[in-house]
């Protein structure tokens, strides 16, 4: 009988949670006793990038073809699968220059000013009143909240999970007598016709050696040198976008209902323009993003945009935390004053 593998899957967002969970639940996994440890370099699930992550489940303007099956698939999986983790929110699409209103696979419909004003009171009048396109199996997932579940069950199914754990290197055995292109019915998309090599385990900078038959890199851009290490090429688009957070303090147990705050919820769908998006998360607190995702498109603007948009009492209401980088090319942001919600 074959010796069991041993399974390294590197980051621990909701790709690497997701993978692990998947391949320590496979029945030949279990059944053949393969090992499957997860290295996260934080100290819990979906810290990082993931938790920045928009995480907006929908297939609007998808090319080309196999993009967008590709994402009609992961709309479906994501909603008959784990049914407890998604929002079916729908989306409200304001000057929406594609509407798919004739596609009988990814169908929306035209909603008057009126039915928007209906659907979503807190929508400005000046907004609605020219109408929006409605895609009602669009859904929002929070990104972080998936990763926990998918590394709570990876652990009952018997993974190994190891928190602050930063992989630095690969260990690599190069095959000098051999390339990966000497094999005209081999593809691998990024290599870098080095010579044909195995990975066979990894090193963490706390001194912890993992040998592995086979790694899994799923630590977001860490994964560009690590891959490197093994003659890969892993290339990245740098698309800068700004992210915010905007958080209601907590109201008092007995809000008089004239407040129009003693509603959890003001807003029921995603709500997208050219400028911005916004979707009131379960807890009561906004995303708010930008859709253009150009570096030119600081703060100041998206607040801008979204302040257009958002009830007074709401802004006045807003928790106002400092401006923060998360690295270079994308900015996380715990502020307010904004929304699409009137000002009176």
């Amino acid at each position: 009988m074959a010796q069991p593998l041993r399974i390294v899957v590197v980051g621990g967002g909701i790709v690497g949670s997701s993978i692990a969970m998947q391949v320590a639940q496979h029945p030949g996994i279990k059944e053949r006793r393969h090992q499957v440890v997860l290295l996260e370099s934080g100290t819990g699930p979906g810290k990082a990038v993931t938790a920045r992550s928009w995480a907006w489940l929908n297939a609007q303007k998808k090319n080309p073809q196999h993009y967008r099956d590709l994402t009609l698939h992961s709309l479906e999986e994501w909603k008959s699968r784990y049914p407890s983790l998604v929002h079916n929110c729908g989306a409200l699409v304001f000057q929406d220059p594609l509407p798919s209103t004739e596609d009988p696979v990814y169908p929306c419909r035209f909603i008057s000013g009126a039915e928007v004003q209906a659907l979503e009171p807190s929508v400005s009048s000046g907004t609605a009143a020219a109408g929006a396109h409605l895609y009602e199996q669009e859904a929002w997932v929070d990104p972080r909240a998936a990763s926990e579940h998918f590394m709570a069950c990876a652990l009952q199914s018997g993974a190994e999970i190891r928190y602050s754990e930063v992989v630095t290197s690969l260990e690599v055995e190069h095959d000098p007598h051999s390339t990966e292109q000497a094999d005209p019915t081999v593809h691998r998309p990024g290599h870098s016709g080095a010579p044909a090599s195995s990975v066979t385990g990894v090193r963490t900078a706390s001194g912890g050696h993992f040998p592995a038959d086979i790694v899994v890199l799923a630590a977001g851009t860490a994964c560009v040198a690590l891959a490197a290490q093994a003659s890969v090429n892993v290339p990245l688009l740098d698309k800068p976008a700004v992210v915010a957070v905007a958080r209601i303090p907590s109201l008092p147990h007995e809000m008089p209902p004239a407040s129009g705050l003693s509603q959890p919820n003001q807003l029921q769908h995603m709500l997208s323009t050219p400028e911005v998006f916004i979707l009131q998360r379960p807890d009561g607190s906004y995303l708010l993003g930008d859709p253009a995702g150009t570096a030119q498109h600081v703060m100041s603007d998206l607040q801008a945009a979204g302040s257009r948009l958002v009830a007074e009492e709401v802004v006045m209401g807003v928790e106002q935390q400092q401006l923060s980088h998360y690295r270079p090319d994308r900015e996380f942001v715990d502020r307010g004053a904004y929304g699409w919600l009137k000002k009176s």
